[in-house]
């Protein structure tokens, strides 16, 4: 709710006018359109950014000045204008926050996504109007985007009307999914309608953004909309995978089971005659599914084993209610790292002999001792300028780049000739061998030759010098993009320090929004024994239902 100082709802806030005036003037000398992706300070190393960081940092605490802090919120460095959004964050005071407003939707993507984001991180009640007039009306998507995760914070039922709009008038599809979603959870009885009209829409993006809102609205409808999705006749194309799984996942977190015996034995029918139909991730996904639904402890996913099992059992069946979730750990302070790896340990393999839900469907290859469950993926690797440090103190002409490339090349050359598959080196600058997956029958012999080509960056030399960094958000955002892939193995040192996010929870939250319309799983494997990478990287896969593999396990792989 407003403070007792803030002006009523309606009214111009004090010099916005005439700050207007002084952004159109001063705006001039700092807006202009980002480069990228990939995103990073071309001309700055790392030292510079850390002391232009710190410096901005301090600015920020105090200075009044909009059209200065907008320029740090712009600035070409992610430190900087992390830096300065975390300062805000923590020190922005009510001048502060109404000299920014009129940030919010100018042409400089960068400050005005961040205005708007700032005003969802301090959960400020006055910037409602503007970001329901300004912000979700904005040219640019991402502003758009802020500003209803911004709504979606401050929670308030008013903003009903002008997210409801925003779903029905916005092109982009995670704008108005985003916006639906966001609808379910500060007006879930308005919102009821809107996911109906979700669930028709012929944008299968927005369809998923309906399964997902309508757990908020109506928990029982949500499941017997999963079903359907199940059952349906297949869509051509891969949103179809994503729109299974997402329906999955809602079986997963469906709670109230014991009370609907017959809505649960219609999921599990439905999910037996389904797992014929999947192979890779998919059928893996499935079997977890039942698995979880039905409690029978990780059968292989046969569909011929599970209509046996399951033909002995169904007249008594009595599903058992799910635990609610455990609550959320508490969000850490930004620009705060801790310093030891936090989050339960990955899943177990199976015994020996006994294979794990969904390896009837898996390609049976290991990478780095890791299964490959996925037909449809892709592999992205550092080699920022610590790649080239060996990977042991005990076999130093090994480097951790030789020992990554061998194992990929192993890999691409086991995998079967119908998997797709592409692969992806990131330092500051991101290089990828195609736009897309390929078919691997076709391309593995121009796939292994991009691999044995590829090495870092040589600092030494004047155009390469800012291009050995780690930059994590941007070959991550491109395999989540790629509207084939499903599941994403992502080898690196530890968290970022180049990018369009380098702040790691900002970081995280990004890919955590973009990955509710991709549905890809990243696996993290690290060849450092960094413990602040080793946090990142594992909350990276919590979040994208990955599993983390720290050195040691990459060194015991080989043996």
């Amino acid at each position: 709710m407003p403070d007792a100082a803030s002006p009523p709802r309606g009214a111009r806030p004090p010099r916005a006018a005439a700050l207007a005036l002084t952004l159109a003037a001063a705006g001039v000398a700092w807006a202009r359109p980002p480069e990228g992706p990939p995103f990073y300070d071309r001309k700055r190393g790392l030292e510079a950014q850390q002391e232009a960081a710190k410096a901005a940092a301090e600015e920020a605490k105090t200075s009044l000045d909009a059209a200065r802090l907008g320029a740090l919120l712009a600035d070409d460095s992610g430190l900087v204008r992390d830096r300065t959004l975390a300062a805000l964050v923590a020190r922005a005071g009510e001048e502060h926050l109404r000299a920014l407003l009129p940030l919010i939707g100018h042409k400089d993507e960068f400050a005005s996504a961040s205005v708007a984001e700032l005003m969802g991180e301090r959960r400020w009640a006055p910037a409602r109007e503007a970001l329901e007039r300004t912000g979700l009306t904005a040219r640019g998507e991402q502003t758009a985007l802020e500003s209803v995760w911004a709504l979606e914070a401050l929670g308030e039922a008013a903003s009903a009307e002008a997210l409801e709009r925003a779903f029905e008038r916005r092109k982009e599809h995670r704008v108005r999914g985003d916006a639906l979603i966001a609808l379910a959870r500060v007006a879930p009885d308005r919102a009821r309608r809107a996911c109906d009209e979700a669930l028709r829409d012929g944008s299968p993006p927005v369809r998923l953004a309906g399964l997902v809102a309508l757990r908020a609205v109506a928990p029982e409808a949500a499941v017997t909309a999963a079903i359907d999705v199940v059952t349906a006749r297949p869509l051509k194309g891969p949103w179809e995978a994503r729109l299974l799984l997402t329906a999955l996942e809602s079986l997963r977190l469906w709670e109230g089971r014991a009370g609907a015996r017959e809505l649960a034995v219609r999921a599990v029918d439905a999910l037996i005659e389904r797992l014929a139909r999947e192979e890779g991730l998919p059928r893996h996904e499935v079997g977890r599914a039942l698995d979880d639904l039905t409690g029978a402890g990780g059968l292989e996913a046969d569909p011929e084993v599970w209509r046996g099992w399951w033909a002995a059992r169904r007249e008594t069946f009595a599903p058992a209610d799910r635990p609610p979730p455990a609550p959320a750990p508490a969000r850490r302070p930004r620009g705060k790292q801790p310093a030891e790896p936090e989050g339960e340990p990955p899943p177990a393999e199976a015994p020996a002999g006994r294979p794990r839900t969904g390896d009837a469907g898996a390609t049976r290859v290991r990478f780095h001792g890791v299964p490959v469950r996925s037909k449809r993926l892709l592999f992205a690797q550092d080699i920022s300028g610590g790649m080239n440090n060996p990977l042991d103190r005990d076999a130093p002409a090994l480097s951790k780049l030789a020992f990554s490339k061998d194992e990929l090349v192993r890999v691409l050359e086991a995998l079967p000739d119908d998997a797709r598959t592409n692969v992806v080196f990131f330092a500051s600058d991101v290089t990828r061998h195609a736009e897309r997956l390929l078919p691997l029958g076709r391309a593995r012999a121009a796939l292994v030759g991009f691999v044995r080509a590829t090495e870092t960056p040589d600092f030494r030399k004047a155009q390469d010098r800012h291009r050995s960094r780690s930059n994590l958000y941007d070959p991550i955002a491109f395999a989540l993009e790629d509207p084939e892939v499903d599941t994403l193995f992502l080898l690196s040192e530890g968290g970022p320090n180049e990018g369009r996010w380098v702040e790691r929870e900002r970081c995280l939250r990004h890919i955590e929004r973009l990955n509710v319309y991709q549905r890809v799983q990243v696996h993290c494997l690290q060849v450092t024994n960094d413990r602040a990478g080793a946090v990142f990287l594992r909350r990276l896969t919590e979040l994208t239902g990955g599993t983390f593999h720290d050195i040691e396990a990459l060194k015991a792989s080989r043996r």
